[in-house]
């Protein structure tokens, strides 16, 4: 009963922070993008 419930919590967060986690990868690969290095063409 106990790991179901913490299942159900943990589903729960998962699905309540995906959209920060969303935010913070977007940001990521467009920093990654516009500070990375040249193509070397």
């Amino acid at each position: 009963m106990h790991n179901l419930i913490a299942a159900r919590v943990f589903h729960i967060h998962s699905v309540l922070l995906f959209p920060v986690t969303l935010i913070g990868y977007v940001i990521w690969v467009g920093m990654g993008i516009l500070t990375g290095r040249g193509s070397g063409v």
